[in-house]
């Protein structure tokens, strides 16, 4: 709604944001936060109606928000609330924050949970009840999280969730080769909520049976995202490539 795209610069404290009309540069925030210091955690960053979330670069990545875009911004550290956030998604209102969670990062492979806080206090809402024993695993640490409020499925590593009751677990995705090394071979990274279908980095699946719909056309892709008519496009970053393949009604 604003027009404007922000940017987490790694080893740096700055956020930059962008005129997306030219991409011309219009100013820096200052956020507070060390510059990134390990290599294997993810920035993430959102926006909201006058505030941005923003995850940092720590071993254990902690939130943070930006508050008042359109006065004085101001940086406020949430990492003794909200923190070993692998990827977290908000409510349409704002008021809920969902959140994959990792005890540390790279610090064994238990701890991985699936959390929901109230935005006004960070207070835990929900949380899931399951662990690497029952095949929720760590890996892959660069999954999203997939929300939609209308049908309330939650979407995280191999798993589909009761947005409204995390300790509900609609459909997990396995495979032969699953590991608890490893992780799960089938975890969502893209979904199309109005065509009913997700997206792992080899499979498109149907979100209303589970069954597999057609092949991810690119091979090794960084990141998937389908677009508002629901073509899939994969970003594969060895081959400098965005490639885009028209999906099959479920």
């Amino acid at each position: 709604e604003r027009e404007r795209l922000f940017v987490v610069n790694s080893g740096s404290t700055l956020i930059s944001e962008y005129a997306l009309n030219d991409l011309g540069h219009v100013r820096d925030l200052q956020w507070g936060a060390s510059v990134h210091a390990f290599s294997d955690t993810h920035f993430h960053i959102r926006c909201g109606v006058d505030r941005l979330y923003v995850v940092d670069g720590q071993w254990a990545p902690g939130l943070w928000t930006v508050e008042n875009l359109d006065g004085s911004p101001t940086a406020v550290d949430h990492t003794e609330q909200v923190s070993g956030v692998g990827d977290f998604v908000l409510s349409a209102d704002e008021t809920e924050l969902y959140y994959w969670y990792q005890y540390g990062w790279g610090a064994g492979l238990a701890g991985t949970a699936v959390y929901r806080v109230e935005t006004g206090t960070w207070s835990l809402l929900d949380e899931t009840l399951i662990d690497y024993q029952d095949a929720f695993y760590r890996d892959p640490l660069d999954t999203p999280i997939l929300f939609d409020e209308s049908s309330l499925l939650l979407l995280a590593k191999n798993r589909v969730f009761d947005a409204f009751n995390l300790t509900k677990v609609l459909f997990t995705f396995t495979s032969d080769g699953d590991d608890v090394f490893d992780g799960a071979v089938q975890n969502a990274y893209a979904a199309d909520f109005a065509a009913t279908v997700m997206a792992s980095k080899t499979q498109v699946f149907s979100l209303t049976d589970y069954a597999a719909v057609e092949p991810v056309a690119a091979s090794g892709a960084d990141q998937l995202f389908f677009d508002k008519n629901g073509r899939l496009y994969a970003l594969v970053v060895n081959r400098g490539a965005l490639v885009y393949q028209d999906i099959a009604a479920p």
